[in-house]
């Protein structure tokens, strides 16, 4: 595997753990609470960072997304639609959205994992150099590393969040993040 390889998935991986220690010992309540009716419940921001990994490696891979492939939009009970990853999500739409539990938001994400490891293994140098599509609204062309390296970010960020929403609900709290 290459060190470019390498060093990506250690970032996803550890950026992923910071998010799941940010949710253990949590009940399912307090995953599937909106602070407010604009904000985000951690149920919603682990699905959405999910199925941005279910979205942004399939447009790479040319495989299928795993959230219609492997049906998990009906375990969320949502439609079958591979564009529906969150990112546009109105005030609406995040009232709408209902926390199927933790292991199934847990089960999606290591489907997805599992599914970026396998991709990520088989980028060889000269593919990470190469320009693709880039998604985002603006369009036009980017290296794939940069495309990936926008995956590590969202984790990232949205891992932010939830820690900062368990904050809310339970106050200072040691979280061994280090």
């Amino acid at each position: 595997m290459l060190q470019r390889t390498r060093d990506l998935l250690i970032a996803i991986d550890e950026a992923w753990a910071d998010l799941l220690k940010a949710t253990d010992g949590l009940t399912e309540e307090e995953i599937a609470r909106q602070p407010t009716p604009q904000c985000n419940s951690i149920a919603w921001l682990m699905w959405h960072t999910a199925r941005v990994e279910d979205t942004m490696v399939p447009r790479q891979s040319g495989q299928p997304q795993l959230w219609i492939s492997r049906g998990w939009h009906q375990r969320f009970r949502m439609p079958a639609d591979p564009k529906n990853n969150g990112g546009l999500h109105t005030v609406a739409d995040l009232a709408k959205f209902k926390s199927p539990g933790r292991n199934t938001l847990l089960a999606y994400a290591t489907a997805a994992r599992d599914q970026t490891r396998g991709y990520l293994s088989s980028v060889t140098q000269t593919q990470w150099d190469e320009p693709v599509q880039w998604y985002r609204p603006s369009g036009g062309m980017v290296p794939r590393s940069r495309y990936m390296i926008l995956l590590t970010k969202e984790i990232l960020v949205h891992g932010g969040q939830v820690s900062y929403l368990r904050g809310l609900m339970r106050g200072m709290e040691k979280l061994a993040f280090y």
